[in-house]
């Protein structure tokens, strides 16, 4: 909603706002977590490792993306995943990050980073 060319967010929106914008995205919980995979269940959420594959190019990058928000990174804290919320055959095969955080990737983003990069390619070439 607009009032005087200011953007008026209303508190339904709120979760939609925070699913949209770019850099780091705090989640707090496994449904949380399955909305967004939800979201992006056509093209799919990676790690920070599968992504710097899909970029060619090394994680530090990846989180450097993240920090210049660029792309969208939801992290969820391995402290607040209550595994008894999983279902089991998930259960079995989490483990606790190296870090302190799960961290997830939109695929979506990293393609569309990928065009753009490739774009100003074109147009610095011609």
């Amino acid at each position: 909603m607009y009032y005087k060319g200011i953007i008026i967010i209303e508190a339904y929106d709120m979760d939609r706002v925070k699913l949209l914008r770019k850099g780091t995205i705090r989640i707090h919980s496994y449904n949380e977590l399955n909305n967004i995979a939800e979201m992006f269940k056509d093209k799919g959420l990676v790690s920070p490792g599968d992504a710097a594959a899909i970029l060619h190019v090394k994680p530090s990058y990846i989180h450097q993306l993240e920090k210049d928000k660029r792309i969208r990174v939801y992290r969820l804290k391995a402290t607040e995943l209550d595994k008894k919320e999983l279902p089991l055959a998930v259960r079995l095969l989490v483990i606790t990050p190296r870090q302190e955080d799960y961290i997830f990737i939109p695929v979506v983003d990293l393609e569309e980073y990928k065009k753009e990069i490739e774009q100003k390619k074109m147009a610095t070439h011609h």
